[in-house]
């Protein structure tokens, strides 16, 4: 499986202008160094593991500087796209994900950022199976949204149904337009291929 990470640095009137970076694949370390533009790394993989991206080397009181209460000086890296052969993946699942930082006064963990402003590791777990890891995104993608949407209503004959919210309105669900997850896997097969 060929794995694509793109990066993109972030300077402010910097004198040191380049975050550095540390990208690795489980212990495999794919770049080690500044980034300072827009910059693609490939890594091909035949076995699960964790996609790794460190910012590091930042510190508090050279690299980053407000001026009445405006960051005036800083730099930072951000996670533009990952691509598994060549598909990339939904920037929900990336969001998702979780960056562990250690930065003074910042929760030691973030999630929902791809911008990485702090020291910090931002951890994607892969898994080497192309198709596997692209239906195991859009399953957890798909669970996530349907648990945030998903309710049980009673209808005006008292009966309980399941129902979710779509623009606003609750929509009873209808069991028999829903795919069985062998036929989902196939339609999305299909579309991945």
């Amino acid at each position: 499986m060929l794995l694509q990470l793109t990066l993109k640095s972030h300077t402010i009137n910097t004198a040191n202008p380049f975050p550095y970076v540390k990208v690795q694949y489980d212990d495999s370390v794919v770049y080690n160094g500044t980034i300072e533009d827009t910059v693609t790394f490939d890594y091909e993989t035949y076995t699960d593991g964790e996609l790794k991206v460190t910012h590091y080397n930042k510190h508090i009181n050279d690299d980053t500087i407000l001026v009445d209460g405006k960051i005036v000086n800083d730099k930072a890296v951000e996670i533009i796209s990952v691509k598994i052969d060549e598909i990339d993946i939904p920037l929900s699942h990336l969001y998702d994900q979780k960056y562990h930082t250690s930065w003074p006064d910042v929760d030691p963990i973030i999630s929902n950022t791809l911008y990485l402003g702090y020291n910090g590791t931002y951890i994607l777990p892969v898994i080497a199976d192309s198709d596997k890891f692209y239906y195991s995104i859009l399953w957890d993608s798909e669970r996530r949204l349907n648990g945030e949407l998903h309710q049980h209503n009673v209808n005006a004959d008292g009966e309980i149904v399941e129902t979710f919210t779509r623009f606003g309105e609750s929509t009873a669900i209808d069991d028999s337009q829903v795919p069985s997850i062998n036929k989902l896997y196939e339609m999305v097969s299909k579309l991945v291929r």
